[in-house]
């Protein structure tokens, strides 16, 4: 299903009732050329070592890039993620965002990558 555009507000509702209203996740940004979210770290989310828990990172990035694609398909079609992996490089311990931009827009699997000292996650395909 295609969604073009939605104001971040109305994407956030979007997600009641979901694992990204759990998770508490914020859209303040949402266009086909770029999704920006933001996650507060709190309590429900962190190891026993007080650290954010990996699979809360993991699912914050595949939901954001889900926003980025579904913005970005043509009407009729839809999206699932066939393949996800990261890496982590330090343990979060506060708030964090998310900017995803489309590199190319296409009919084939997008790659999505967060490059060494990048702030942003880049989708190319």
């Amino acid at each position: 299903m295609s969604e073009g555009t939605m104001d971040p507000a109305g994407m956030t509702e979007r997600w009641r009732g979901t694992l990204g209203e759990h998770l508490g996740i914020e859209f303040e940004e949402t266009s086909p050329e770029r999704v920006v979210a933001r996650l507060v770290i709190r309590d429900e989310l962190r190891t026993v070592g007080g650290a954010l828990h990996g699979g809360t990172l993991m699912a914050f990035a595949d939901t954001v890039g889900a926003v980025a694609t579904v913005l970005n398909l043509p009407p009729g079609a839809g999206t699932t993620t066939l393949e996800s992996k990261t890496n982590f490089f330090a343990a979060g311990r506060t708030g964090i965002g998310l900017s995803i931009a489309p590199a190319r827009r296409g009919s084939v699997p997008a790659d999505c990558r967060r490059r060494p000292g990048a702030a942003n996650v880049r989708c190319e395909r």
